[in-house]
């Protein structure tokens, strides 16, 4: 259960950001607030007790609409499923890449081919 093979150079949605970004690279951050005055609150997610504002970068809706367009042709939601699901995406060793488990601090059970293996990596 490998991670597809897509070379994102290759992909449209890479050229289409390419575009973009020549003209991006002209934005002014001053101008951009100007001209969009709920941009602090459009650029900004909360998720419980963290708050992501991304405003204050050179980029619009046009780019987020690109980003998520290139995430979606680079299939990222069926990478991060695998990833977090323990599926064998080490190609080199063959397994698991078990960083959720490693750096994870709760209590709550990482699961890899039916087993937790959390007790195993926090042993001595």
């Amino acid at each position: 259960m490998a991670l597809k093979k897509i070379n994102p150079t290759k992909t449209t949605s890479w050229r289409a950001l390419e575009k973009h970004f020549a003209e991006a690279k002209h934005f002014q951050l001053p101008k951009l607030f100007q001209t969009n005055k709920q941009r602090a609150k459009e650029f900004a997610v909360t998720f419980e007790e963290l708050h992501f504002d991304f405003s204050n970068n050179l980029i619009n809706e046009e780019t987020l609409h690109l980003l998520v367009n290139f995430a979606e042709e680079v299939d990222v939601k069926d990478a991060i499923e695998k990833y977090f699901s323990g599926a064998p995406i080490n190609e080199t060793e063959g397994r698991s890449v078990l960083h959720t488990a490693l750096r994870s601090s709760s209590e709550e059970a990482v699961f890899v081919a039916g087993k937790d293996v959390k007790p195993k990596i926090k042993q001595p």
